[in-house]
């Protein structure tokens, strides 16, 4: 019998988090907390995205609209302890 492990529900929802986590690194100024919590990533895989060169197989997805509103980017860059909601 296999067992059924629940699922992230920010990792269901969101398909292609380290796609977003790069383009929340190149366009917003949100912390590596915040970018990996709404991202469904660990915060020191996010400091390696934002440290090393930008890996040119992983394009930047926008989430903005789809995923998340500009306005909770916005909120999130000027308040570093509050997260991003998904949308």
């Amino acid at each position: 019998m296999s067992k059924n492990k629940p699922q992230d529900s920010k990792a269901s929802v969101l398909p292609m988090p380290r796609a977003t986590a790069v383009w929340m690194i190149m366009y917003t100024s949100l912390t590596i907390k915040q970018i990996a919590t709404f991202c469904g990533i660990h915060p020191i895989e996010v400091k390696s995205m934002m440290d090393e060169p930008r890996d040119v197989s992983v394009l930047p997805q926008n989430p903005i609209g789809q995923y998340v509103s500009a306005e909770e980017i916005e909120k999130g860059q000027k308040d570093g302890d509050t997260g991003c909601l998904l949308s």
